[in-house]
Formats: C-alpha cells, sequence, structure tokens
C-alpha cells in the first residue's frame, strides 16, 4: 500500500514546490500585461488631449504615428513577457533548455 502513496507525495512536493512557482509566473504575468495595456491607454489619451484640436473630426497624421508607436512598444513589452514567463514555465516543469538552444545554433 505505500508504495501506491509514494507518487501522490511526489505529486504533493512538487505541487507545493514547482507549481506554485508556475503559477505565481503565469499570475505575474498576467499582471504585467494588464499593466502594460493600462500604461498603453494612459499614453493613447495623452496623445489624443494633446493633439486635439476643437472641431476636428480627424486626428491628425502625427498623432496617428505616435499612437502606432505606442501600440508597437506596447506589443513588444508583450511578447517578451510572454517569452521570458514561457521560458520560466518550461524550465520549473524540468526540460533541460539547453537542449533547445543547441540545435538552434
Amino acid at each position: 500500500m505505500t508504495g501506491a502513496i509514494a507518487p501522490l507525495s511526489d505529486f504533493s512536493i512538487w505541487a507545493r514546490g514547482n507549481l506554485l512557482v508556475i503559477v505565481l509566473l503565469i499570475l505575474g504575468a498576467a499582471l504585467a500585461t494588464r499593466l502594460a495595456n493600462w500604461t498603453c491607454g494612459l499614453v493613447m489619451e495623452r496623445i489624443d488631449t494633446r493633439s486635439a484640436i476643437p472641431g476636428d473630426l480627424v486626428r491628425s497624421e502625427a498623432a496617428k504615428h505616435r499612437h502606432v508607436v505606442a501600440q508597437v512598444l506596447t506589443w513588444s513589452v508583450l511578447a517578451i513577457i510572454y517569452v521570458v514567463t514561457a521560458v520560466l514555465v518550461v524550465q520549473n516543469l524540468g526540460v533541460p533548455l539547453a537542449g533547445l538552444v543547441a540545435p538552434a545554433r
């Protein structure tokens, strides 16, 4: 009977260690994503208020370019957050990352 309980205790130890770290990494990535999107929204509002001319129905070209730059920066930050989180999660799952880097060379 003790043989059947041993795998459960191993999972229990893993769940309290690595699984908790993985959940915290994903939660941190979700919070960082929300922060990046919120910051992008603030930047967009600031661009709109600075370039708003009373009576204009269409944004200026400069404001459109600033919006695009803000969106590109936001998406770049999000890509970095997701890639780093994915690498850390895979590392915590026990997959050797050195084997993935060698073939890319």
